[in-house]
């Protein structure tokens, strides 16, 4: 019995020893053909089995295999192939892009819709993560300049922070917004919220030109729609981490062509004009007009002598590089973004941080952003829940746009800048503080302000803090049929404060004609505080005052948004060759802002910003729109043989804008598309002429383009008033009727 045991552990011993002699360990690298780099997260598994690895960050691997087996490497985006092992321990892959026909690409249409390009009866783009994010911006917008045929995009300033507007397919209203629509996962928000949006976390954008293209979105899209959506998990499957940081400089890229050649005269007469001849004969040291002889780089005084007698002295020459545009300085931008996203087909998580610090090219302006991101999907059986919740805070110090303290010269930075002269020793004059020439005793400007003082003394400091969050679950209890309940909520608030510092000018310079005196004692300091509920930008209110809203909040901009979507879809196809889809749905949403602000520009303590230590009354404003609509829709589409495609949209709308006659109306439209490259069978597989498709669309979409209450007449306060206890409201300037639905 112990002989029978022996002599089957040895065949035992030698079995697995010949097993193991058929493996080999083979190793490898796999790169990308388009850029050559390495490509983490690809699948390598032996053909027919489940055994695999994955690539690591460099792009390698080290796998145990059969001298007979075969290599499978596959990765999302690329097109798989097979490597016999044979007796090769090193194998590397070069894997190509995959070559998807322009009718098999999937997009995302109105209401997150998936469909092929081949179905779609109007023109849209879709622009993908590298394309968006290859140059690595800092921000949404910079990523999708000049990236889809159509779509304008314009900053409302040039500010550190700044604003963003999208238009397609030009300017429909001459007062209205001619704003696309944007959607984020499915939901409006307001064009406001792109920049807050980490360009690293969104995984395509798709540009629905036009209203046919948009109808299912309803009045609001009447400008088109832009449809981002953001990142689900790992596109390999396996868990990632990954890091990148980015840093940026940036400089003035131009700079108004000014006059370098003449020095300062505005019409003084005598002693600088020759009584005969009429010319001009001697520079005036005090002007900011350049109307004055040729420079000529002599020794001259600039400004007036200070109390003690002491004048400055300097070239009578422009610099070699003018001051005006030496006064900005080079902005620097520096990003940090982790992320960590795992997942399968049907299940997946993003996590993701940002971090943006940013120095602006006008001095002293300061911006930061931190944003985090989390988007979580599960499926269980028939039940598919998702949820995508983002936080972003961002705050910003800046001088642009703000005044100086003169009445007659209390515009902005940039004015300054244009109303001194090219010989002006601006770079001298930094130190307001201490250099006697650069305040506002002693500056050479009789008609203007040292610009330095603005960027140190006239500054706005504001924080915005933004959450955008939503809830899908997605029932599918048959093959043909799926059900979707959607939330979401979109706002965030908004704070600033203005402050102005007090000035006070010496008995001296108010005696001097040719000072900017102005010829009183002081400017007290100035504080405005205005705090917006909205999208958590400040769309609706300006530095000392709340805008005009009932003219300019026609929405969504400065809006806050919570809006609630159900669906039901129905696909099927019939004899083999016709594909139906239908899908009937409901919306309901409303938007919602508010806005106080209080200011002064009396102060009572010069440097101590506080409203509440002033002298006066302060000057006190609120504002707030409310805005809500509920949307019934259908949308049926049909296919034939792959090659024929019609689209009918129905959507009916009850704005609370409109009167109660006027509040429900219907709009329709029809679209198809026509794919001849596989109807006739002569372009079928043509090498030259690879997708050739015509479309044709009709459509009619409600405008709904008018702020809340506008049909309404309503009172504001009166100016002067209160007066003690005695009120007073006014009538708006407008007589309001209801609107008619034509």
């Amino acid at each position: 019995m112990k002989k029978l045991l022996l002599v089957s552990l040895c065949f035992l011993m030698l079995c697995i020893t010949q097993v193991f002699a058929q493996n080999r360990t083979v190793t490898g690298t796999v790169t990308a053909k388009d850029d050559g780099l390495p490509i983490p997260g690809v699948s390598v598994k032996i053909k027919g089995t489940t055994n695999g690895v994955q690539t690591g960050t460099n792009g390698k691997y080290t796998l145990s295999v059969p001298a007979n087996g075969v290599l499978v490497f596959s990765f999302i985006g690329y097109s798989a192939q097979e490597r016999a092992v044979g007796s090769a321990s090193v194998i590397n892959v070069v894997l190509e892009p995959a070559s998807t026909a322009l009718g098999e690409v999937v997009v995302t249409g109105a209401l997150g819709i998936k469909r092929q390009a081949k179905e779609q009866g109007y023109a849209a783009t879709q622009v993908d993560a590298k394309a968006l994010t290859e140059a690595h911006p800092t921000n949404f917008t910079n990523g999708l300049t000049a990236k889809a045929p159509g779509l304008v995009i314009n900053t409302v300033d040039n500010g550190i922070n700044p604003q963003t507007r999208f238009t397609l397919r030009g300017t429909r209203h001459i007062n209205g917004n001619n704003f696309a629509l944007v959607v984020l996962n499915g939901v409006p928000v307001s064009p406001n919220e792109v920049n807050t949006i980490n360009p690293d976390d969104i995984e395509s954008v798709n540009i629905l030109n036009g209203a046919g293209a948009a109808a299912l979105y309803g009045s609001e899209a009447s400008n088109g729609a832009l449809v981002i959506t953001t990142k689900r998990g790992s596109p390999s499957g396996a868990p990632q981490v990954q890091y990148t940081n980015t840093y940026q400089l940036e400089n003035l890229s131009y700079f108004p062509k000014l006059q370098t050649d003449f020095g300062p005269y505005g019409g003084e007469g005598f002693p600088y004009q020759d009584p005969v001849t009429g010319f001009i004969t001697t520079p005036v040291p005090y002007e900011n007009q350049s109307y004055g002889p040729k420079y000529d780089g002599h020794m001259q005084v600039i400004g007036s002598p200070l109390a003690n007698g002491q004048v400055l002295t300097i070239p009578y020459a422009t610099p070699a590089k003018d001051p005006r545009f030496a006064f900005f300085v080079t902005g620097h931008s520096d990003e940090n973004n982790v992320s960590y996203s795992a997942g399968d087909a049907n299940n997946g998580l993003n996590v993701s941080f940002n971090r943006l610090d940013r120095t602006g090219t006008l001095p002293l302006d300061t911006y930061n952003r931190t944003v985090g991101h989390v988007t979580a999907t599960k499926t269980t059986g028939i039940l598919t829940l998702d949820i995508t919740g983002s936080f972003t805070q961002d705050n910003t110090s800046s001088s642009a746009g703000n005044p100086g303290y003169l009445p007659y010269d209390a515009t902005n930075v940039l004015t300054t800048l244009l109303n001194t002269p090219s010989w002006a020793p601006l770079q001298m004059l930094k130190d307001v503080a201490n250099n006697p020439f650069a305040d506002q005793n002693g500056y050479f400007n009789a008609y203007g302000i040292n610009p330095y003082w603005i960027v140190n003394n006239s500054r706005t400091n504001s924080r915005s803090d933004v959450f955008n969050g939503n809830f899908n679950a997605i029932l599918k209890p048959t093959k043909w049929m799926d059900a979707s309940y959607r939330l979401a909520y979109n706002g965030g608030t908004y704070q600033s404060q203005y402050d102005k510092a007090e000035v006070d000018f010496s008995s001296y310079a108010r005696g001097l004609s040719t000072s900017g005196a102005y010829n009183q004692a002081n400017f007290p300091g100035q504080v405005v505080n205005i705090k917006q509920y909205g999208d958590g930008s400040s769309s609706l209110a300006t530095n000392g005052q709340v805008a005009n809203s009932y003219l300019s909040a026609t929405g969504p901009q400065g809006y806050s948004r919570i809006q609630q979507d159900a669906l039901l879809s129905f696909h099927k196809t019939f004899f083999n060759d016709f594909k139906t889809n239908l899908v009937l749905g409901n919306t309901i949403w409303q938007e919602y802002y508010d806005i106080v602000a209080n200011s002064s520009a009396n102060l009572l303590v010069s440097g101590f910003y506080n409203v509440g230590s002033i002298l006066g009354v302060p000057a006190t404003a609120e504002t707030s729109g409310k805005i809500r609509q509920i949307a019934y829709f259908g949308d049926l589409d049909l296919g034939y043989k792959d090659f024929a495609f019609v689209e009918a949209t129905l959507r009916n709308d009850h704005d609370s804008r409109l009167a109660s006659a006027n509040r429900s109306f219907f709009y329709p439209s029809v679209k198809g598309s026509l794919l001849l490259t596989s109807l006739i069978d002569g372009l079928k597989n043509n090498k030259t002429l690879s997708y050739f498709k015509v479309r044709a669309s009709y459509s009619k979409v409600g405008d709904v383009n008018i702020a809340p209450y506008s049909i309404n007449n309503t009172f504001a306060p009166t100016g002067g008033f209160p007066y003690g206890n005695v009120g007073g409201l006014s009538l708006n300037a407008t007589l309001n009727s209801a609107l008619c639905s034509n």
